[in-house]
């Protein structure tokens, strides 16, 4: 048997952790400079060595582990390590500050060890019914000129089987003392009876709060804001649909909101201790807000690892395999123009596949059950989206209605949304409105408009193949994207999209992007051949075009 290569870097199987410490200008109203990424129990860590050379330049990490037996506790889940600009007299003799799951809090001369001062953060009050302190999170955005905030994971029950999920709002003017302040925020019950490392970010003139749930094992964000009663949230979603959990962001000195996650390697013990690491950590990406989404893209450093760049434009039709030349460690950035014949066509990417297929990961692109054709649409009444106009049309005689409108927008490549606006005061004519993109809807008299339902296209990631080893069983894991529909298309019983996906392979880990979602995945090849893409279509036809990049990867740390 053999233990497949993990091209990231390695730590020993001991305690150890990442961390990228964050400008000063980032740093709590409270002068704390600087806030660290969670720390991860074992781990297999950074991405190539190259890559994290790369991301260096611009985010400083260090990577520490600690021998001390008192941390192996608090280190089982996320904390905040910080440094003060003016700490208070009784932790003047310290330069950074750490803060971790459950409310020890540590000090220590340097980032390379630190001594316990104790269990800082209270316990809720015995009025409330709540038993359970989780991970916990310094809060740059919930602090004051006074005062600096803590997120703290809890629950109404023991945490584990029983209680509703919850996150607590602490505060202290001191640091060595937090006491309670509210239920900042109630989760959904779907997630379980409680969350895991929460916490809360300024992003693009909203708060972003991020949660993972042990229960889905997803990592979660929501938009909203922060009132004197807690969180308000005004739209939800999910970071990653595969493996990548317990997300934690962080701004670069470039202003950038990024997040890595750890992703879980599915092995047993026995083989991580053997190997002398365990799990991984997924590349950085950038977060942003689009359409009211958080979306989450690849950090551009990545461009600067690529050895060697083969354009692709080729066609695939039903029955008939295509293979691509790849590597262990590859980029494709790839669109997927699909007609398929009947609603069950599909299109098949095999991803390190060894010659003989006897070990492959599978990426299939199908119709949605959920999806509908563009013209299905539902139109709402007296609802405008100001805003944001791709073209407005006027409408005459017979095509003056909102259904011709829709098909208009059905047609137009970059039309999200319509506006049918019967004639106004003033007027006498009926005009069409395209729209770019989604704004919020206003009530207005007189017209109707419609959001329209792109075909939708779902991804599913196979890795029951993906390696020999039985100890790795694999997963099957999956989301929906939106394609652009093809309306000549909908009136046949096939169906039709064109999806655009960017594929990162690093030997044991997967991460697809598309339709602004991400899904992560972690494989254990054992074929020295695994470098393969093939690419199959069942009663459909596929058109590709893109590139693929080879990534230049030295030998791990």
């Amino acid at each position: 048997m053999t233990l497949f290569q993990c091209n990231r870097m390695k730590l020993p199987i001991s305690l150890c952790s990442v961390i990228p410490i964050l400008p000063s200008h980032h740093g709590p109203k409270t002068a704390v400079k600087a806030i660290a990424m969670r720390p991860l129990k074992t781990c297999c860590i950074g991405n190539t060595n190259r890559l994290l050379q790369t991301i260096r330049v611009n985010l400083p990490f260090e990577a520490i582990c600690f021998a001390e037996p008192s941390l192996s506790l608090c280190l089982g889940g996320t904390g905040s390590v910080f440094t003060l600009d003016n700490p208070p007299r009784a932790l003047q003799a310290y330069n950074a500050f750490l803060l971790a799951s459950g409310g020890g809090f540590f000090g220590g001369s340097s980032l390379n060890s630190f001594t316990s001062l104790g269990n800082t953060v209270s316990k809720p009050p015995k009025s409330t019914n709540l038993s359970f302190v989780g991970d916990v999170f310094v809060a740059d955005a919930l602090s004051s000129n006074t005062s600096t905030g803590l997120l703290v994971a809890s629950s109404t029950g023991d945490g584990l089987k029983t209680g509703e999920p919850l996150i607590l709002l602490y505060t202290t003017s001191n640091y060595s003392d937090w006491e309670f302040d509210s239920v900042w925020y109630r989760a959904n019950v779907s997630s379980g009876p409680r969350v895991e490392c929460p916490s809360i970010y300024s992003l693009d003139d909203q708060e972003l709060l991020i949660h993972s749930a042990p229960a889905d094992g997803k990592t979660h964000w929501a938009l909203g804001s922060s009132t004197k009663s807690g969180f308000v949230t005004t739209t939800t979603g999910i970071l990653d649909y595969g493996s990548a959990y317990a997300g934690r962001a962080f701004f670069d000195h470039f202003g950038r909101l990024l997040v890595m996650f750890y992703v879980n390697d599915g092995l047993p013990a026995s083989m991580q201790a053997q190997q002398g690491y365990a799990n991984y950590q997924s590349l950085p990406r950038v977060l942003s807000v689009a359409n009211g989404q958080v979306v989450s893209t690849p950090v551009a450093e990545l461009d600067s690892l690529v050895d060697s760049t083969e354009h692709l434009n080729f066609e695939v039709s039903h029955g008939n395999w295509t293979g691509l030349t790849g590597t262990r460690a590859s980029r494709y950035q790839l669109e997927f123009t699909i007609k398929a014949n009947s609603p069950d066509g599909l299109v098949h990417l095999d991803l390190l596949s060894n010659n003989n297929q006897t070990e492959y990961t599978r990426l299939t692109l199908s119709q949605s059950n959920t999806g509908l054709g563009c013209l299905n649409s539902s139109f709402l009444q007296n609802t405008d989206h100001p805003g944001d106009d791709l073209d407005h049309i006027t409408l005459t005689g017979a095509n003056a209605t909102a259904e011709h409108c829709l098909s208009l927008c059905c047609q137009r490549s970059g039309c999200v949304a319509m506006v049918f606006a019967h004639p106004q005061p003033g007027t006498q004519e009926d005009v069409c409105w395209l729209k770019s993109s989604i704004t919020s809807p206003k009530s207005l008299a007189n017209v109707t408009s419609a959001v329209v339902a792109s075909q939708t296209t779902t991804l599913t990631l196979d890795t029951t193949r993906a390696s020999s080893l039985p100890e790795a069983p694999g997963q099957v894991i999956s989301m929906d994207v939106q394609g652009t529909p093809q309306v000549s298309a909908i009136a046949d019983s096939g169906w039709s999209s064109t999806v655009s996906l960017d594929i990162i392979i690093d030997n044991s880990i997967i991460e697809v992007f598309g339709g602004n979602r991400a899904m992560t995945t972690s494989v254990h090849p054992q074929s020295d051949d695994v470098s393969r893409v093939m690419v199959h279509a069942i009663n459909a036809q596929v058109a590709i075009s893109g590139t693929h990049k080879v990534l230049a990867v030295g030998e791990a740390l």
